[in-house]
């Protein structure tokens, strides 16, 4: 599955690592979390093993539609957290699949072999987070968050060439909320940390 979400960045190919890593992200928390019908989801070969991406085209176009939308956001190190919102049919937060990133100088040669293997131990340990997570109501539904400063949300939304309607959203906090790390990822580009923030009245309800 080819990302065409955006032009591709030669000058900083970073941007374009990221963002098919997030792509993949997204797709296997939808895969696993059984936001949709396994039927919508085809199998692929990304970073030398089985991924399982959506070829539901409202689906795709949405995290397409998000990922090109947060590019610039990279290419100027202002994209401080990306955050995967699991909802249940009232809009509530169950889960928050939460990426904090930080990206590095490095202006030597990077070893693409090795990248592509800290992406697949990452990518590996997602796809098993459902052993660490309670199951939810077959009525969720998803939606992106995106972390940045006050003034780059500003040109994001004051841009005329960005399409995708991002607003504010006013956060709705857990009471309590138990936090699951799923893995962390140091690369010569950039360190990411993955985990979940888990309603714990959703573990109690469903335990």
């Amino acid at each position: 599955m080819e990302n065409q979400f955006c032009r591709a960045s030669e000058a900083n190919p970073i941007e374009d690592i990221l963002l098919e890593m997030f792509e993949v992200a997204i797709n296997t928390i939808l895969y696993v979390r059984n936001i949709y019908p396994r039927g919508i989801f085809e199998r692929y070969q990304k970073y030398n093993m089985a991924v399982m991406m959506s070829k539901h085209p409202d689906v795709n176009l949405y995290i397409s539609n998000v990922l090109c939308s947060i590019k610039p956001l990279i290419h100027k190190n202002e994209l401080e957290k990306l955050v995967i919102q699991i909802n249940d049919e009232k809009g509530f937060p169950l889960d928050k699949f939460c990426f904090d990133l930080k990206l590095k100088q490095f202006e030597n040669k990077v070893c693409y072999l090795e990248l592509e293997s800290y992406l697949r131990s990452f990518l590996l340990k997602l796809m098993t987070c459902n052993v660490l997570l309670k199951p939810h109501s077959k009525e969720s539904t998803f939606q992106v968050l995106i972390y940045t400063n006050m003034s780059s949300w500003q040109h994001l939304i004051e841009d005329k060439d960005q399409d995708f309607p991002w607003v504010v959203e006013n956060e709705v906090l857990h009471k309590k909320s138990v936090i699951t790390p799923i893995r962390s990822c140091d690369t010569q580009l950039f360190s990411l940390q993955c985990y979940v923030e888990e309603n714990e009245q959703n573990k109690q309800t469903l335990a």
